[in-house]
């Protein structure tokens, strides 16, 4: 009986809690935005960015400047622009933003990480956001040369 009760405990699956969930989420939704951008530059060759702005805890992306931000795949006639303080990500915080001390990433034509492509700057050290809930955080990072994104817990 105590070996089945045992097995059972070790068995058992782990339950993510309501702030977990949303965070783990705002890390898919901003890896995936991301590697959205990087591909519609590549297939547009044009240029394509994210800015965060933790202070107002959202973030938005555009194409060619930050004045032209792009259309929503998800909810046409909308602008791509991510509010951690309403909807789905209510209760997840932008917490720190660095791409070489900037809060703007851009991908070239080629799909390269730039902290700004005009004028030329590539990322020389892994960019990273860092995003907080009440109970964890978790880093999003994104690698100089290749724009390789990696979500961290």
């Amino acid at each position: 009986m105590l070996i089945v009760a045992i097995l059972a405990a070790v068995a058992a699956p782990r339950f993510l809690g309501y702030h977990e969930i949303r965070l783990i989420n705002a890390c898919n939704r901003i890896a995936s935005d991301i590697a959205y951008i990087q591909q519609l530059a590549i297939t547009t060759q044009r240029i394509h960015g994210v800015i965060f702005h933790p202070e107002r805890n959202l973030y938005f992306l555009y194409v060619d400047n930050p004045s032209n931000i792009i259309e929503d795949p998800l909810r046409p006639g909308q602008e791509l622009t991510v509010n951690f303080d309403v909807g789905p990500y209510a209760g997840v915080f932008l917490t720190e933003v660095d791409f070489n001390g900037k809060k703007r990433l851009e991908f070239n034509s080629l799909g390269v990480p730039y902290f700004s492509v005009r004028p030329s700057k590539p990322l020389t050290s892994d960019g990273r956001v860092v995003i907080s809930s009440k109970e964890d955080s978790r880093t999003i990072s994104i690698s100089p040369n290749t724009g390789k994104v990696s979500i961290v817990e």
